[in-house]
Order: structure tokens, then sequence, then C-alpha cells
């Protein structure tokens, strides 16, 4: 098959400038020198913070997108090397309508081609129409192959993908991350029209393309290809071919096809092909954790968003209704509440009908009740979802605690430094729990302590992106926190920790790759939890030096910092005293949120010993949240450092956070943080990899309960794993 794609004509023809469609909603740019191209679609009220500015912030598409082609036997006519000519934009009603027109007789005579584009005053996206036009002189039957191609560019900040394309019987879902490979080529053949295709980037700003052609079937091939970017690095391309099979096109007829676009923010994939095929460019996605126990409430989620603006109606299948007012490309979210009656598979469907009760769309989601015993599929789903983090007890005299991590092999003995007995003889003065955990270890190991001295020698630094907020409501202050990584089901080195010490503040922490470096909650509710900080590079150099001169003179910092927090502090106020102790500071590399019983909330944000605290004073006008990023000071430290799409990870979570739940603010008990904690959305609070600009996978959610002292803890992703609760006693229940 030989593909012509008609670029040498540009070389005789002039050039002509893009035209625009644009209304409060979108921007459109279609090139006409390129076939009538559609080259670039935003969506103007997408999130736009400072950091994305110049990284695609409300990009649904760049590239060349939607080009006609036209196929005779073995030769296929690219249109989008066909300069066309593009009528001023024209009103009708309250459409901005753009015609673009060429001949085609370099296909056979009387042939041309006419393209359609329509914007409406309150849309987002637009509408169009191809038409092959088979009446100009000379013409005759001809039989032809008619399609179209699209392909979206490979920007550097393109950092993933997620695309899914189908029909009205079926669909796939494919997606590329950052430097990963996907799927190179995909064929399908869409029997069952109208088919469309699903795109959406990394901030979840999208579009939804739908397909019209009365002659079925239709064959679309499907790539993610592997590219050069064209800033920076390699980003992710998506592109999508489609034609029609041989038809005969008579003398003075026509062929047409009718395509809808929406642009839109947040939308989530829907999971419903007849919806995404068929419905006037609304897309509606129900949420339900993978299982349940019966009885037990689940929190689920529907997401809505429409090209139009409209009033729905929600039915749920549960009974529950619920109306809706839909912003034209703004993606609206409704939580709600199922309970299961009984063993087996809960189906839940949402459908969303107009003022009249017509069926728009729908979209419906399984959970597996009660699933001990089950077979297949389901017995999986059951088995991930009772698992618990694997657990280990220390109790005694922090002697006999040593004595218990060295024989598990948690405490070495390392060579003795010039200082390890100064240091040594500091620790028994000012931090006495920690002398006597070594000195236990070091009757354990059957080596001098001093030889256990340096243990300390590292920092905390927690190098995975996490994110934890503050909720307040009737189970008073609760401190939630979600645990990513950067590959599915990442849980080693992921443990939970109880310490009942004989002096001090009994504690249990959710550990992170080492016992020394954990976070949880103490028996007088001081509540520690902590996140990776991507700082400049200035406030970096400046931290490492003051660290390094620390250090070199001899000085001490805290060792296990966030352990002897907990043995020792009470509230945010003595946990604050603890990390400043001008004496021996807690060095710390990451952002920390401390929250207590009496409601007290602290933000720390620091580099080694370098660092500022903020207090939380109630008046924050969205939820508190101690996220990968730093505030910048006046001085110009502390600014968000090279890890940008960390930054707009946490900026997008928190805006999705607010969506869902910001009219709850002050209200949030545990079962709502539970509902929270474990949502979807484009970049919402469960992370699946290709649903973030970081490519993250959330791998533990805890929530600590300042005014009980329980955690409730997943191990896995939450919207997959039960929060089970542990607390202080020397059971778990």
């Amino acid at each position: 098959m030989m593909r012509i794609a008609l670029g040498l004509l540009l070389l005789f023809a002039r050039p002509a400038a893009d035209e625009v469609l644009e209304n409060e909603h979108v921007r459109v740019v279609v090139a006409p020198q390129k076939g009538g191209a559609v080259v670039s679609m935003r969506h103007k009220k997408a999130a736009a913070f400072a950091i994305l500015a110049d990284k695609g912030a409300g990009l649904a598409g760049a590239g060349e997108f939607f080009t006609g082609s036209v196929s005779a036997g073995a030769q296929v006519h690219d249109l989008g090397g066909l300069p066309l000519k593009a009528l001023p934009v024209a009103r009708d009603g309250d459409d901005s309508v753009l015609t673009l027109k060429a001949p085609l007789e370099f296909v056979s005579p009387g042939l041309s081609f006419e393209r359609t584009l329509r914007l409406a005053k309150d849309e987002s996206g637009f509408r169009m129409t191809d038409t092959f036009r088979n009446d100009g002189p000379g013409a005759q039957e001809v039989t032809l192959r008619f399609g179209a191609r699209a392909r979206q560019r490979p920007d550097g900040w393109r950092v993933k993908l997620s695309s899914w394309f189908g029909d009205s019987k079926g669909w796939k879902h494919q997606t590329r991350r950052y430097r990963q490979p996907g799927e190179p080529r995909t064929v399908f053949e869409a029997s069952a029209p109208p088919f469309f295709w699903r795109l959406v980037g990394p901030y979840g700003v999208g579009f939804l393309y739908q397909v019209r052609v009365a002659q079925a079937p239709v064959t679309a091939v499907h790539t993610l290809p592997v590219e050069k970017g064209w800033e920076n690095g390699y980003g992710s391309a998506a592109g999508l071919e489609w034609q029609t099979k041989d038809l005969p096109l008579g003398a003075g007829k026509a062929f047409s096809t009718e395509s809808s676009i929406l642009i839109d923010e947040g939308g989530r994939e829907g999971n419903d092909p007849a919806s995404l095929a068929t419905s006037d460019r609304l897309v509606v996605t129900v949420d339900l954790p993978a299982a349940g126990k019966s009885g037990e409430t689940l929190p689920a989620l529907a997401t809505v968003v429409s090209a139009r603006p409209q009033k729905v109606r929600l039915a749920i299948s549960t009974g529950q209704e619920a109306d809706l007012v839909l912003q034209p490309g703004l993606a609206k979210v409704f939580p709600f509440e199922v309970t299961a009656a009984r063993k087996g598979i809960l189906p839940v469907e949402v459908v969303v009908g107009d003022a009249d009760g017509r069926k728009l769309a729908a979209s419906a989601a399984r959970s597996v009740i009660d699933g001990e015993g089950l077979e297949g599929e389901a017995g999986q789903i059951w088995k991930k979802y009772v698992r618990k983090m694997p657990e280990r007890v220390y109790r005694g005299s922090w002697v006999q605690i040593g004595e218990q991590l060295a024989k598990e092999d948690r405490i070495k003995a390392k060579e003795p430094d010039p200082r390890s007995g100064e240091r040594l003889a500091f620790y028994q003065k000012r931090f006495p729990y920690y002398a006597a955990l070594l000195e236990g270890a070091s009757r354990a190991l059957k080596v001098e302590p001093e030889r256990l001295a340096a243990l300390d020698s590292g920092e905390g630094r927690p190098r995975e992106a996490c994110m934890s907020i503050l909720f307040e409501g009737p189970d008073g202050p609760l401190l939630a926190y979600s645990k990513e990584r950067s590959a599915e089901d990442a849980l080693g080195g992921l443990n939970y920790m109880k310490v009942l010490p004989d002096q001090g503040y009994p504690y249990q922490v959710y550990e992170c790759a080492s016992w020394q470096n954990g976070y949880g909650i103490n028996s007088m509710g001081l509540c520690v939890v902590g996140v990776a900080i991507t700082c400049d590079k200035k406030t970096e150099a400046l931290a490492q030096k003051a660290t390094e001169d620390w250090k070199a003179s001899g000085k001490v910092t805290a060792p296990i910092g966030q352990h002897l927090i907990l043995a020792t502090c009470k509230n945010v106020e003595e946990a604050v005293a603890f990390i400043e102790n001008p004496e021996a500071p807690l060095h710390f590399t990451g952002n920390m949120l401390l929250g207590d019983r009496s409601g007290r909330v602290a933000r720390m944000e620091s580099v080694g010993i370098y660092r500022q605290i903020h207090r939380y004073d109630g008046n924050e006008e969205r939820f508190y949240v101690c996220g990968n990023y730093p505030h910048p000071r006046e001085d110009g430290l502390f600014k968000p450092g090279p890890e940008w799409d960390w930054t707009a990870n946490i900026l997008l979570r928190e805006r999705f956070i607010w969506d869902l739940a910001g009219a709850k603010k002050g209200r949030v008990g545990l079962k709502d943080a539970i509902g929270i904690m474990s949502s979807h959305g484009n970049v919402g609070m469960c992370l699946h990899g290709f649903d973030n600009p970081a490519g993250f996978y959330s791998q533990t959610s805890f929530i600590g309960v300042p005014r009980t002292g329980e955690i409730w803890m997943t191990h896995g992703q939450p919207c997959k794993v039960r929060y089970h609760r542990f607390t202080l006693e020397d059971t778990e229940r």
C-alpha cells in the first residue's frame, strides 16, 4: 500500500495562518495548511499552577489531530499535507463555524473535500463534519476508503498518557509512563459504530473523540510509540488512525462523517463503552472498593463530565438519587455510600438521565463481599483485600527492646569512630532511653556499646513521595497519610511496629524501609507523619553545609528521631522543642506533619538540620496539607525543587480533595476520611500510576486518630485493601 502525504503541495502553496475557534471554556487551533488539522486543544479553566505554566497546563491535545484521508486501491492519500482554503469564521445561532475546502481531483476527477467545525458559545469541545463530494466536472463512480488520522506529539513534560478506545460493544485501555514502552501498534475493528478515543494527559486534562460512520466495520490502529520529546527528554506520544472498508461513491453523491469532541478536566475514563461511544459527550465513572464486608458501608464515588451545561439526575441502583448541575468540561464528583446485605458480588450502576428521565450515560462497578472461599478472580480480590501489614512488637525495658532488635538483626555493630565514646556519654545524659537501647543491643551482639553509638550517623530521609492531610470533625483531629512508590504493590520494607516500653510513652508506627524511619502515634495522642521533600538547590547547599559544620564541630543530632519524639513527647509543643533542641536538633530531610489530641498541628519542612516550622491556626481556606513541596520564605529559600512532577502531583490532589470534600471541612469523620483516601480521580488520592503526573502508585494509607491513639492502616492501595485497626493494646482488632 502506498501512502501519499501530499507534503510537496505545500511547496507551491502560500502558507495560511492558523484559524482559532474560542469561547470562555476552550481554545481550538486549526491549521488549514495541514489539511485542516486541529493542532491545539486547550481547556481554559483547567488547573493553572505556576509550576505548570511552561509544561502544558490545560492542553488536552497538541500535535496534528483528525486530518482526513482517502484511499483508492493501494494508494492512501493523507490529507495532512494538503492546504485547505479557510472561509471566514461565521456565526450560525450560538455556533461559531469554520469551513475549509479543497479539490481532490488528484484522487478522482470531480472529487472534493469539505471540513466544517462548530463551536457553541457554552460548549467545552466542538463538532466536526467531513464531507467528500463526488459532484465536480468529470465525476464518475469510484470506490474509495475514507478515514482520518490523529497524533499527540511527545512533549517532554507529557510524562504519561492514558488511552481508551473502542466502540459501543467493547474497549481497550493502554497507558504510557515516562521512559517506559507503550503498545507500539494495536489494531481493532469497530463493528458497532460509533467508535471513540479517550485520551487523558498527566494533569487530568483530556479529550473524547466520537466518530459516527454510516458504514461498518471501521478498522482502527492505535499507537503509543516511544519517541524523542519535542522539548526535552522522552515524552509520551499517541496516535489513532481509522479507515472504512471499500465504499462505492457514485457521481453526484457525497460521503460524510460526523465527529464530536469533548475537552475536559477531571472527567475520568468512563467504563461503559456504549456511553463513551454514543452519548452526547457525557462521561460518567462509578468507583467502588474492590471488596468489602456485609453490613458495612462502602464509600463510592460517581464522576460526571459533560461538553455542555446541563442539569442531570443520577439514579443509583441501590435506590439513591441525586441532582447535579454540570458546567462545560469540568468534572463533578458525587460521593455516596453502599451497604452490602449478603455474600457474593455486589454490582452498582449509576445512570445519568435528563430532566425528562431519558438515559444519557451510565457506568457500573462491582465489589466482592465476604469473599472467603470464593474462587477465581473474586477469590484473588478477596485475598488481597484482607491482607495486613507484617507486625513486629517490642516490649519491656529499653534494654530489653534493644536486645530484641539486635536479635532480629535490626541493629548491627560498626567500627567505633574517635567520638563514639563522647557520643555515647551524651546519649546517656540527654537520651537515656536510646542509651539503654544500645546497651541491650550490645549485650545481644556481645560487643561494646561504643560500636553502636554511630547508629545515628544517617538521617531521617523519606525519599519516596507521600502526602499527609489534616481532617477535623466528630472524631477529633485525624492525620491521614498516603504512601507512594513508582511500582504497584511495591511493599518491601513496609511493616507495622509496636513499642511498649516500661518507661516513656508506648507508641506504634508504620515502618518504612528501615525500623529507624517510621511514622505513627503514641499513647498520649501525638501523631507524626513524614513525606519526602523536593527543595531548591540553594537551600539544599546551605542546609548541607550547616549540617556538616555542626557534625564536624563534634556536636550531636537526635538519634532515631521519630521514635524518640513518640517515646518522650506528649504533644506538638514538646515535639517541636525536641526537633529544635539546641544541643541535639533533629537531622531530617523531608516534610513532617505533627498533630495532637488537643488539635494543635504543625508542619515542619526540613533539609538536614535546616528547617522551618509552620503552625496551623485553623484559618486555612482549604485542608491543611503536608506534601512534597516546601513553602517559599521571604528570603527566597525553601522553594520547590527540580522534581516538578512531585509538586504538581500534590497540588492537583489538594485541588481534588477540596472539590470532593471541601463542603464537609470541619466535619470530616473517620469514615469520611477513609472514603477520601480511597477515592479516585484524574490525580485523585488513591493512585494507580497512569492517573497522576509523577506516575506513582499508592502503597499504604494510614489514618492516625489522636483522640484514641489508634491507627487505621492498609497494606496496599486503599481501594483494594481493607483498613485494619491497630491499637496500643497487646492484641490488634
